[in-house]
């Protein structure tokens, strides 16, 4: 049995144990749970790694609630990638076909020799993003790493105006995350793509065009609405999650509004309908994820298909899983781990109901 969400009496996010794919053995609980959001997603023929999303390190200034990832804010607790290790492991990706990845944590700039993991990545020709919460971003080291190959910096903010409700201890980061963001464009200008990304929350779904207004005048250039992901080793603050009713009127309403910034996510786009003859860019992702401990994972929806241990299984073994996972799910088995599901105008499941 794995975690997936469902809705259930019209609750947008909720957990349920439930057997959606069965290959050689029943996929176990995933431990690591993320998801991109992106949008465009390449596909690249025959090689199914193009794509990996790499915790860099398990240390974390932050204790967000939404965050599905487990960290540590305790340096004697830090896991991380060193410099020799990973290069290894990106030559190995390379050889699949990897052509991109995004550099997340933990905090990315907790590593502790962050910048010579960014010349392994320059060394390969691999272009990179990070996703970060801004607060340590220093503008002059991400300079440096633009100089290595980085093309975007995906910065986390719950809320411009007040975030108080995103954490496990009473913080308050929104000025300080929007005055990094702002920082960042001053210092960076148009060398590099300045993301911000969203959690959708009850308070972000009323405070929605308020919010792409205080994101644009910082200088923002695109806007990601992110679907909460889960954290199977705490529960869920249910204060936090929306109803799909709640989700579905506020995201239609704002998709008609005027747009300031590029705004995009599995939700919103879901909302946006489906332009007639394209595919669910969600099912054709090349796309792994890897821990800070060497797991891998294949992420279609919100929920992860194992693919192994880089270290012990190797690049091609890894592969190997993720197209016998990817050709397997088709629709609508994969559309069970999809966060649009029930507000996609394609969905089966929609239509079912």
């Amino acid at each position: 049995m794995e975690h997936v969400y469902v809705a259930d009496e019209d609750r947008l996010y909720s957990f349920a144990p439930s057997s959606v794919v069965t290959l050689d053995e029943p996929r176990p609980r995933p431990q690591h749970t993320l998801c991109t959001g992106q949008t465009r997603v390449r596909v690249v023929e025959g090689e199914p790694i193009f794509y990996a999303g790499i915790a860099i390190t398990n240390l974390c200034n932050l204790t967000c609630k939404h965050c599905p990832v487990s960290v540590t804010t305790t340096g004697a607790q830090r896991r991380e990638w060193d410099p020799d290790h990973f290069d290894r492991m990106i030559s190995d990706l390379v050889s699949r076909g990897l052509t991109r990845v995004s550099i997340t944590g933990g905090e990315p700039f907790l590593h502790q020799d962050i910048e010579s993991l960014f010349d392994v990545l320059a060394a390969h020709g691999i272009e990179s993003k990070i996703n970060t919460n801004g607060l340590l971003a220093d503008p002059d080291v991400v300079a440096r790493l633009v100089s290595r190959g980085l093309i975007e910096i995906d910065v986390s903010i719950n809320d411009p105006q007040d975030d108080t409700d995103s954490y496990q201890r009473a913080e308050d980061y929104a000025a300080a995350r929007i005055q990094a963001v702002e920082g960042l464009v001053e210092r960076l200008g148009s060398s590099i793509t300045v993301t911000a990304s969203s959690v959708l929350t009850r308070r972000l779904l009323g405070r929605l065009e308020a919010t792409e207004d205080r994101l644009a005048t910082a200088g923002v250039g695109r806007w990601r609405l992110r679907e909460m992901l889960p954290n199977l080793d705490r529960e869920p603050d249910d204060s936090l999650v929306p109803s799909l009713s709640q989700a579905r009127e506020a995201l239609t309403r704002f998709a008609r509004l005027p747009r300031k910034l590029l705004v995009y996510g599995y939700l919103i786009d879901a909302v946006r309908g489906t332009p007639a003859g394209r595919r669910c860019r969600n099912l054709e992702k090349n796309y792994a994820y890897v821990s800070y401990d060497g797991q891998c994972w294949w992420m279609a929806g919100l929920a992860g298909a194992p693919l192994g241990d880089l270290a012990a299984d190797g690049a091609q073994r890894l592969s190997e899983r993720l197209r016998a996972y990817r050709d397997a799910m088709e629709p609508p088995a994969r559309c069970v781990t999809c966060p649009a599901r029930f507000i996609c105008s394609e969905s089966p499941h929609l239509i079912a109901s």
